[in-house]
């Protein structure tokens, strides 16, 4: 099983069950039994054997008689095993230290007593010890926990603190085995100072090379990077087998630094890998300069070796110092270097996405530099020209005075800082692009311009997006004047077709006035279809969506399309099978294909091809340019192209805006594609144009597909009904005009009519009432009261009360007043006499059948 363990550091070497070293994250594999016991057993006698056997190695490289040693290993096998496993190695440390100094180290000939050398061996152990716990200590206080040679101040503390470390062992032991007897008090300086030595050389040679092979662990290399590795430590061997084993010396006056030629190359160890490769080539050239020495060969060989003991140390302290501190330096320069290059990439990267290139403008030379980013905006390469007249070339001509006038004027003229929007034309695909230039000027020790340092972001997206936000403010705006006019228009034809309905009833087919009557009539029902495109416009009109099948839709208007078109026009069909159902007005779908027919149709007046064609489609982000506000999904597209005359990019802008047209006068009112327009945004969906002169035009919209197998379908015909009928009818209406006409066709009808003109009449005339109002009939918007707080008001005396409204404004007015949240029905103006009575009678239901019936047999 996993157990987690809760002694070590963060990460650490762990001493399996199986006797490996691995890395690991707080997690070693082993038994619960084991976890007890096994393991810190297993580290305290590996620290042991550690230390023990590099100080049997360090005596084997000491000069005769092996006891004052050139370096010694153990004090830094201590401190690293402190700071990696902690304080519970310090019995391992103690233990080592004893095999080690008791059996070796001390002189027990002459007539010293075996207790007197155990105490003497115990307390230099105990010296050891407290001189690891100390170095740890320090370390942990002063660098913490990470890695202490990738910095030159850490590199240089630890330093400082392995030569104050070493002074409690080496003064604790010499005093010690004065004390105890082994060492004369006359030496006691010589044995201290070689002891110092020998213990801050084995700290400061072996300590790194273990902490460094911690803190990087294993190596990640590719063979490139190994045969590097492999061919660089072969140098430093070579070399310093040369220097330290190969190497005769001159006569004795030749003092040539032959050593400090290893510097170089471990310098090129530290530029090329890190403070790991750099402790472990220090380690090998010192094991290399030991074993020469300690045989009487290379640099320091001598037939004495005693003699040439502090040349040697005092080599392995400079060199193991200069190398840590050479490494170290590279290391944080390697550091600094790749967070600049990390910098300079990210502020690349956010150049690029920003879409912001930078410039310096040189004034005394007249050019100027900019970043990779810029020289994409502006299209150009390396070779381009990069003068003020170079960077005036780029503007577009449209603007190139004006931006000229301004660089010379204010910001060279008047010393202000650049600030402008402008256009440019890319050097190398001839786009026209918007630019927003920013720069700051720097003036020279007298006072001149040196240069303008500053940034030129490509805004061209930015300025689409706000010329498609003023125009969707200007429709919404014309949209909401055509709501309102459409409202008053609506008042007027209620009374007008209304009037010219009940007037036509009553009259003979020969009277002679009938023909005028007819034609106000006609120019009604124009006007009622001009406010209904208005409405379409708007997206204010009141639809009846369903889920359809488009397919079906534009077969069975095809009858109608052929009629409209001349037979020099081909036109052409393209249905996807399997096309995806769409919620939307059936009416108002045809009414697009009339209009975008039609359209097409008057755009090829020498004939040509006109094909309409569904598909399914899936938006991707970014698959559709210039897709405004769609969205990804998946939509069902109508498309209607022709091969006509098409449209240059001023006409597009203005395509949908109501009574736009370029037609001749008398040949459109310029409501065809705003209505289109309106019923496709009110329906959820998008349109979109392609066009150029002389290339066609194409027209898509995407309706958003919905999850249907079968098309709704609508009820049957409703039955026509005779307009007599009976019941009580509380009308209020406060346009007089509308309000007589609605009562005059009510009383025709036979409903006993109440009439008001505001909320508060219609409240006292409810209150006067003695018999039950059957219905209530109101404006939706009136002053004081509106219809539905009225409905609101007269429910609690009439229970059964049931309510109609009617209103010239928008249905958006009338969901906005909590019209379809009420029980009651809905009808907009214009409305005729049938239609009144067929919708009253629906919202009568099946009373109003049964008061018919009755009133029927009294008759």
């Amino acid at each position: 099983m996993v157990v987690l363990d809760r002694f070590s550091p963060k990460r650490r070497l762990l001493l399996c069950p199986h006797g490996a070293v691995r890395r690991t994250y707080n997690l070693c594999i082993s038994s619960p039994n084991q976890r007890g016991w096994v393991r810190p057993l297993a580290e305290t006698l590996g620290i042991a054997v550690l230390y023990y056997a590099t100080g049997h190695l360090g005596r084997l490289a000491a000069p005769p008689p092996g006891i004052e040693t050139v370096v010694w290993p153990p004090p830094g096998i201590a401190l690293a095993a402190l700071l990696i496993f902690g304080r519970r190695v310090s019995l391992g440390i103690w233990l080592g230290a004893f095999l080690s100094n008791n059996w070796a180290a001390v002189d027990f000939s002459g007539s010293h007593s075996g207790w007197s050398a155990a105490a003497t061996g115990v307390s230099i152990d105990t010296g050891a010890l407290l001189q690891a716990l100390l170095g740890a200590a320090l370390v942990r206080r002063r660098i913490g926990d990470r890695n202490p040679f990738e910095r030159v101040r850490d590199t240089l503390t630890f330093v400082g603190i392995a030569m104050g470390m070493c002074l409690v062992s080496s003064s604790w032991g010499v005093a010690s085995l004065c004390m105890g007897g082994a060492l004369d008090w006359g030496r006691a300086f010589s044995r201290w100072s070689n002891w110092w030595i020998g213990d801050t050389g084995g700290v400061l040679v072996i300590a790194p090379a273990i902490l460094s092979c911690w803190h990087l662990g294993r190596p990640q290399w590719d063979r490139a990077r190994w045969r590097e590795v492999m061919l660089l430590f072969a140098a430093v061997v070579l070399l310093a087998t040369a220097i330290f084993i190969w190497w005769e010396p001159a006569p004795p006056n030749n003092e040539y630094p032959a050593e400090m030629l290893l510097l170089p190359l471990i310098a090129w160890v530290a530029v090329r890998f890190t403070q790991r490769e750099v402790t472990l080539a220090v380690l090998a050239v010192l094991g290399i300069a030991l074993a020469g020495t300690v045989h009487g060969r290379g640099l320091y060989g001598s037939s004495l070796p005693w003699t040439t003991l502090p040349v040697l140390q005092a080599f392995i302290g400079i060199l193991s110092i200069l190398s840590l501190s050479i490494g170290a330096a590279i290391a944080e320069r390697k550091r600094t270097e790749e967070a600049l290059q990390a910098s300079e990439a990210w502020l690349k990267e956010s150049q690029r996405i920003s879409r912001l290139g930078s410039y310096v403008l040189d004034f005394k030379t007249g050019k100027w530099g900019s970043s990779v980013v810029l020289d994409e905006i502006f299209g150009i390469d390396a070779s381009y020209h990069r003068t003020v007249e170079g960077w005036v070339d780029l503007v577009h001509p449209d603007d190139r005075q004006s931006v000229r006038d301004y660089f010379l004027k204010e910001v060279v003229g008047q010393q202000k800082p650049f600030d402008r929007e402008y256009r440019i034309i890319a050097h190398n695909d001839g786009r026209v692009r918007w630019v927003h230039g920013i720069g700051e000027l720097q003036h020279d020790q007298a006072g001149r311009l040196a240069t303008m340092a500053g940034t030129i972001q490509d805004i061209t997206e930015h300025k689409q997006l706000e010329s498609q936000l003023r125009q969707a403010h200007k429709m919404e705006s014309i949209g909401r004047l055509a709501g309102g006019v459409a409202h008053d228009f609506n008042n007027l034809l209620t009374v007008i077709n209304g009037y010219s309905e009940l007037t036509l009833d009553r009259m003979s087919e020969c009277d002679p006035l009938r023909t005028h009557v007819l034609a106000v009539r006609k120019a009604g029902e124009r006007a009622s279809a001009l406010t209904k495109q208005l409405l379409a416009f708007s997206r204010r009109q009141l639809l009846q969506p369903r889920v359809l099948d488009l397919n079906t839709v534009v077969a069975e208007s095809e009858t109608i399309l052929l009629r409209l078109i001349e037979e020099n026009i081909q036109f052409v069909t393209v249905l996807a099978p399997s096309l995806g159902m769409v919620r939307a007005d059936p009416t108002q779908l045809t009414q697009i294909l009339l209009n975008l027919v039609v359209n097409a149709r008057d755009a090829m007046p020498d004939g040509g091809l006109l094909r309409v064609e569904t598909a399914n489609v899936n938006i991707v982000e970014g698959d559709i340019e210039d897709s405004g506000e769609i969205r990804a999904g998946g939509y069902v597209m109508l498309e209607v192209s022709d091969s006509g005359t098409g449209m240059d990019e001023e006409t597009r802008r203005h395509l949908f805006e109501p009574f736009f047209t370029t037609k001749g006068p008398g040949r459109g009112t310029g409501l065809g594609l705003a209505t289109v327009y309106g019923i496709v945004k009110q329906s959820g969906g998008h349109i979109q144009v392609e066009s150029a002169p002389r290339m066609g035009t194409t027209i898509r919209i995407y309706l958003r597909r919905v999850e249907a197998v079968e098309p709704e379908t609508l009820g049957g015909p409703a039955a026509v009904h005779s307009r007599r009928s009976s019941g009580t009818v509380l009308l209020v209406e406060d346009q007089d005009s509308v309000r007589r006409y609605v009562a005059l066709v009510l009383r025709e009808a036979g409903y006993f009519v109440i009439e008001a003109d505001s909320g508060s009449e219609a409240l006292a005339a409810a209150s006067a009432q003695e018999a039950t109002v059957d219905l209530l009939i109101t404006d939706v918007v009136m002053p004081g009261l509106t219809g539905p707080a009225l409905a609101a008001e007269l429910k609690p005396r009439f229970p059964a009360l049931r309510v109609l409204y009617m209103s010239g404004y928008t249905n958006d007015i009338a969901d906005r007043h909590g019209v379809f949240d009420q029980t009651g029905s809905y009808i907009q103006k214009p409305f005729g006499a049938d239609a009144l009575s067929q919708k009253v009678r629906e919202v009568l239901g099946a009373e109003q059948e049964q008061r018919d019936q009755g009133a029927e047999a009294g008759r």
